[in-house]
């Protein structure tokens, strides 16, 4: 598993899970996880991730980014 070191900047509960808005090096980082876990604004974590889970967005288009495992399809060649 894979971590980055964040700061918590919004705790969104919801019911069956936690929505965790925070920044990391000048990124937007949302993380869902279970309700018990302890998340408070301001507070610094270590955001562990699995990177065959990860969806990354590009920020100006909102476009999914291609991952290791689940590359984008390639357009047809005219």
């Amino acid at each position: 598993m894979t971590g980055v070191p964040a700061r918590v900047d919004l705790v969104e509960p919801l019911g069956q899970e936690l929505l965790i808005y925070a920044s990391a090096g000048g990124q937007e980082l949302t993380a869902r996880v279970a309700p018990g876990v302890r998340a408070e604004v301001g507070l610094d974590v270590l955001l562990g991730f699995d990177p065959e889970q990860l969806h990354a967005f590009d920020p100006d288009s909102g476009e999914r980014l291609p991952t290791p495992r689940s590359p984008l399809p390639t357009p047809p060649r005219r």
